[in-house]
């Protein structure tokens, strides 16, 4: 929110993601290149795009707290995924039984997980609007790109880097796409300028920037696209109902939204 009110959602977006684009390319110099793996990063960079922008764009128009609660949903929609693109391969091993791992579904899991967070959030948000349809974007956008990390981090196991600097560069090309539909981008060298001194004379604002951009995008995409040889897109976003929380929290310490009666109890 802070970087909100000095940086349109499009400007924002686009050095945030530019950032953690650039933080990977002196380990790319040395390493292989694989077209495919590079691929998967750019089908999972589009993905993430409309879920990064959908969620900026509406930051404008919702709390945060709401707009962490509609998120949440993508720890169902994963396994939902899951469900409809793996039902023939269930079905065959239900003809063999004898070979069959049957693996317990985390959709059960999923759906506590989403409800406890609900609880925990409705306490203080607002009341539901049929702009709130417009949330729903991004949890399935969001989903749709953890359950494609998935299947590329294991097909590309040793190219993790070529597959998150092709994510962060699609997501930094769709941003400066919008940023420039929006008429946020800087097009002139006056603008750029202008640009560079609005963050340098807000220190605040630069250290934001460097953290969201080099902390929580590069560094947290590199470790979750790590994260995903071993575990599964489901799991993963078990872990991320923390999200909100989080959210919640920092919204009642630092931008004072309201936490009601339910949230606290359920909080402690």
């Amino acid at each position: 929110m802070l970087l909100q009110k000095s940086l349109s959602p499009s400007i924002l977006t686009t050095i945030r993601f530019l950032l953690a684009t650039i933080v990977f390319i002196p380990d790319l110099i040395k390493n292989s290149f694989n077209f495919n793996a590079f691929l998967g990063g750019v089908e999972i960079g589009i993905w993430c795009s409309i879920g990064f922008i959908t969620q900026a764009m509406s930051l404008q128009f919702t709390s945060a707290s709401k707009a962490s609660f509609f998120s949440g949903l993508g720890v169902v929609f994963v396994p939902l995924l899951d469900y409809i693109f793996k039902r023939k391969k269930r079905e065959r091993e239900r003809d063999q039984p004898e070979t069959s791992s049957h693996k317990k579904s985390p959709f059960h899991s999923a759906l506590i997980a989403f409800l406890g967070v609900a609880i925990l959030e409705c306490g203080g948000i607002e009341p539901p609007h049929v702009k709130d349809l417009f949330l729903l974007l991004t949890p399935m956008a969001f989903a749709t790109s953890f359950w494609r990390a998935e299947k590329v981090s294991r097909k590309y196991p040793h190219y993790t880097t070529l597959t998150v600097f092709g994510t962060m560069l699609t997501v930094s090309v769709t941003s400066i796409m919008w940023a420039i539909f929006d008429r946020s981008f800087p097009l002139s060298f006056l603008s750029l300028k202008l640009l560079f001194e609005k963050i340098i004379t807000h220190p605040l604002v630069a250290m934001g920037l460097l953290y969201i951009g080099l902390i929580c995008t590069g560094w947290a995409s590199f470790s979750e696209q790590s994260a995903m040889q071993h575990i599964t897109a489901a799991e993963t976003t078990l872990i991320y109902t923390l999200e909100p929380l989080a959210a919640t929290l920092f919204s009642s310490l630092i931008l004072h939204e309201s936490i009601g009666l339910t949230t606290g109890s359920f909080a402690i």
